[in-house]
């Protein structure tokens, strides 16, 4: 398994990051790496969710089922997609009246073409940078949105 994380400081109480973070519409708007995103479903406590991501000139498409823990954590994992398996977790502190985020990501290549293509680390690198993206979207969308 190779893993990937960031963590980001956000001046914005921890409800409101978990409040845009139970939307992952929003965030998915802002994001240069992300084609397309739909809610497929939506339940107590969870959703799921169909994504397609673009980085280096390559498309990938997955599913993920997220389950949200308020008011501090959201896990996910891939059920349909390009990698073998993927999951990981969102988890929020409260950092003096501002929010500490880290996301963290574990996942298995697992297929031959897409591992020789960009390599194991070429691999973690994209997602380390979706990760980074994402929570720099979540931030300014936090932050601009508490402001007002």
């Amino acid at each position: 398994m190779l893993q990937a994380s960031s963590s980001i400081i956000i001046n914005a109480p921890p409800e409101r990051v978990f409040q845009l973070l139970a939307q992952p519409e929003l965030l998915s708007r802002r994001m240069k790496s992300v084609k397309s995103f739909k809610v497929i479903s939506r339940g107590a406590g969870s959703m799921l969710t169909e994504t397609t991501a673009g980085t280096d000139g390559r498309d990938t498409m997955f599913t993920l089922e997220l389950r949200l823990l308020p008011p501090f954590r959201m896990e996910f994992h891939q059920i349909k997609g390009e990698l073998r398996s993927l999951e990981g977790a969102d988890v929020l502190e409260s950092e003096d009246g501002a929010t500490r985020i880290t996301e963290a990501i574990s996942f298995d290549v697992g297929i031959p073409l897409f591992g020789d293509l960009l390599g194991r680390a070429g691999i973690r690198q994209v997602i380390q940078r979706q990760i980074e993206e994402r929570l720099a979207v979540l931030k300014e969308l936090a932050e601009e949105s508490w402001k007002r």
